[in-house]
């Protein structure tokens, strides 16, 4: 999403001064408009019809709206803005840098990260935010490793950054905290991991002592199709896939097809795949997340991982 200046925002200010207090009061009290921010507010069918991230954004500009530009964006919601996937749950908080004076006092779902450290800021996508490489490193130092991969994973994948861009930024941040944590999630950051669930598994995989050989690698099944999967594993004749749908990208296979097509489809590809004497191993975030579930699901398909 562009935040462009016609996409619905109204102030309590400019209503006010063109005669239109009531009837901006009473297009929130129908449900036309909601209130943003203070004094900020957007019309219903453009945040109706926001993905989560994008009503992320839409808050971004209206704190901008009512505060100028004053607050300078990093963190999650220098993410977002970069369009760097985050679980769902850091979205809920706004973050802005904070002097070290102000000490990182926040207030309410406004949070303000201090920092003793320079960082590089720009304007990108008509906000103040860090820098791709300030905001990947940033969320690198504070994020769980499996977090911090679907970070760095996703800003290597979209160019937005490079493994030099990275090195350089940690460098100024070594003797902070999360500096290792940091070091450890770029040395494993992989630019062919393709979404946020991937990146997690990888890192619970690694943290296992259960890495991939490979991955996004193309084979071909038993009736002759091509296949890919998310991860595979040579020795053990494996192949993981982390999302439990039908995400397995056939030649000629399209999706326009209804619930159960895909279902049936996806068992027959699964044995096609199997007749070729590859394992299948697949799971969800539920798994993803943890270890143990993780690590009994790829011990049935035959992967060795110690208890």
């Amino acid at each position: 999403m562009e935040l462009l200046s016609d996409s619905g925002f109204v102030t309590f200010a400019s209503e006010s001064r063109a005669g239109r207090r009531y009837e901006l009061e009473g297009s929130v009290a129908s449900g036309e408009r909601v209130r943003l921010w203070r004094g900020v507010y957007l019309e219903s069918s453009v945040w109706d019809a926001a993905s989560r991230e994008d009503r992320h954004l839409l808050r971004l500009e209206s704190l901008r709206r009512s505060r100028g530009d004053g607050y300078t964006f990093c963190d999650e919601s220098a993410a977002v803005i970069w369009g760097l996937p985050l679980v769902p749950s850091r979205l809920e908080s706004i973050t802005v840098l904070a002097s070290t004076d102000e000490g990182g006092r926040s207030r309410g779902e406004l949070v303000k990260r201090a920092s003793r450290a320079p960082r590089e800021t720009e304007v990108h996508r008509g906000l103040v935010v860090t820098t791709a490489a300030q905001t990947v490193v940033d969320l690198a130092r504070r994020l769980p490793f499996g977090e911090g991969l679907g970070v760095v994973d996703h800003a290597l994948r979209l160019r937005v950054v490079t493994p030099a861009d990275l090195d350089d930024r940690l460098r100024a941040f070594a003797s902070s905290r999360g500096a290792r944590r940091a070091r450890r999630t770029l040395d494993h950051a992989d630019a062919r991991s393709e979404s946020l669930l991937e990146s997690i598994s990888r890192g619970t995989l690694i943290d296992l002592g259960a890495p991939p050989d490979d991955l996004q690698k193309a084979g071909v099944d038993a009736r002759g199709r091509t296949f890919r999967g998310d991860f595979w594993w040579e020795r053990a004749r494996l192949v993981g896939e982390c999302d439990g749908r039908a995400k397995y990208e056939y030649e000629g296979f399209t999706r326009d097809r209804s619930a159960g097509d895909v279902l049936w489809e996806e068992k027959r590809r699964e044995d096609a795949v199997r007749a070729t004497g590859v394992n299948v191993a697949r799971w969800g975030w539920y798994e993803a997340c943890r270890p143990r579930e993780l690590a009994r699901i790829l011990r049935a398909a035959g992967l060795p991982i110690a208890s």
